[in-house]
């Protein structure tokens, strides 16, 4: 399971048991159950590889999936709703 919505011990129930659960909020892992391996992902930014896929969005070879839009002085609401979990998608930071 790759857990990108952040869902933590509510994505359990759809690993197998002896599966293996990764997520990409490095401190947030679930605790361990029915024997699931639990890791998480190191992320990092990469603006070659990024300008590749705002090119691809563009072209509407990918869809990007957003939660909605956000004020710029309202990100750190945002970010808390994230770190929540069980958001689909990002929100739009407009200045």
């Amino acid at each position: 399971m790759l857990d990108t919505a952040l869902l933590g011990a509510a994505a359990l129930s759809a690993v197998r048991a002896n599966g293996a659960y990764v997520g990409v909020f490095p401190g947030r892992e679930p605790p361990p159950e029915r024997g699931v391996t639990i890791t998480s992902a190191a992320v990092r930014s990469d603006g070659a590889q990024l300008s590749g896929l705002l090119e691809l969005a563009a072209q509407g070879v990918l869809t990007p999936r957003s939660a909605g839009t956000a004020l710029l002085t309202d990100a750190a609401d945002g970010y808390q709703r994230l770190r929540e979990g069980g958001v689909r998608g990002r929100y739009v930071l407009i200045p």
